[in-house]
């Protein structure tokens, strides 16, 4: 957070009339099994999760209410009832698919 914080002073130090958007994290899917090895599953959600990824959207937000920038969360329509990305979305539950992205662009459209 502290290199986060860094580099949105310096966006307002040097460039002070851009307008930036601040994005919350993507959820992922971390109970679907896509097929990896146990071990692989393992490094691909040790320091990932959607509890953390919830902390840290809220911190991003934080940061970006302190430089006064807009924070979006675009994360609407991508997880399923359990708060995970949707399966059909991803291919190994922590990145999306084009059709993932397209939900993305879909909720980013009234910031355009």
């Amino acid at each position: 957070m502290e290199n986060y914080d860094q580099i949105l002073s310096q966006i307002q130090a040097r460039l002070p009339k851009t307008a930036v958007y601040v994005m919350a994290y993507y959820p992922i899917n971390e109970t679907t099994n896509f097929g990896e090895e146990k071990g692989e599953h393992k490094s691909l959600f040790e320091h990932r999760g959607n509890e953390i990824n919830a902390q840290y959207s809220q911190k991003v937000a934080v940061l970006a209410e302190k430089h006064g920038y807009t924070f979006i969360n675009a994360n609407a329509g991508l997880t399923d009832e359990t708060g995970n990305l949707k399966a059909d979305l991803t291919f190994d539950g922590a990145h999306m698919l084009p059709d993932g992205y397209e939900i993305v662009l879909d909720n980013l459209l009234p910031y355009l």
